[in-house]
């Protein structure tokens, strides 16, 4: 995916002599924009998650044949096609692609920001959500309760939600929405499992809690955001 001409433009003079000056970085941008395991025409552009270069991580591809525009992380467009090499194809693109942040900051970036305090509060789990960056076969699905999801829930009275609680709202692997279609239930990270209802109409639950947002992509995974906070069950009365 080749950004125009205008494209690099549109950063800036300073931003892109401060990207051409740092190799490490400016290689890892451009394998963003390299996808190396097959060749994809115009005709095979459609909605789904490209797997990059640069480590494995998501790009989401999102077609609107009635429009004839293809749009890539629902903001770069797609503006010419099929440009025939000897070795792949390219596809012009009008705005650089950015490679995607790990999940604790995409959430950050999101304003689940009494999620992120969650998370910090509780020790190691910022890092187990940031490891598997480096491994494009570990990622993880995590199920996000809404800032009004955690302030009202009971869960949240001491400003501290408790670890076997955050890692009951995550699962390992890439469970976009396509995915949790062809499922009734996940098992988290906890040990338990959640229930999954997608239904006909699209409207799609995890337990109780309704997904209002959905296929956040970050470099390690994806984001689900939801409208309660998921409770686990009980542990078994010993007899």
């Amino acid at each position: 995916f080749a950004p125009t001409d205008t494209a690099f433009q549109k950063i800036g003079s300073d931003a892109l002599d401060r990207l051409l000056r740092d190799k490490q970085r400016l290689c890892k941008l451009l394998e963003y924009h390299v996808f190396d395991e097959g060749i994809f025409f115009r005709s095979h552009l459609n909605n789904g998650i490209l797997s990059m270069m640069n480590n494995g991580d998501n790009l989401r591809v999102g077609g609107q044949p009635r429009k004839n525009k293809h749009v890539l992380n629902n903001q770069v467009e797609i503006v010419g096609f099929d440009i025939v090499a000897t070795n792949g194809v390219i596809h012009v693109i009008d705005t650089i692609l950015t490679p995607p942040l790990d999940l604790v900051e995409t959430a950050r970036a999101n304003h689940l920001d009494n999620l992120v305090h969650a998370l910090e509060s509780n020790a190691g789990l910022v890092d187990q959500f940031k490891q598997a960056n480096d491994n494009k076969n570990n990622k993880f699905t995590l199920f996000a309760p809404t800032n009004n999801a955690l302030l009202s829930s009971s869960l949240d009275g001491d400003d501290v939600v408790d670890t076997s609680t955050l890692l009951y709202h995550a699962v390992y692997g890439n469970q976009l929405k396509s995915d949790l279609r062809r499922v009734d239930s996940l098992s988290t990270i906890q040990g338990e499992h959640v229930r999954v209802d997608v239904r006909r109409d699209g409207t799609s639950f995890i337990n109780d809690a309704t997904l209002v947002m959905v296929n956040i992509l970050a470099s390690n995974g994806v984001i689900h955001i939801i409208d309660k906070v998921l409770e686990p069950p009980p542990p078994p009365l010993l007899h």
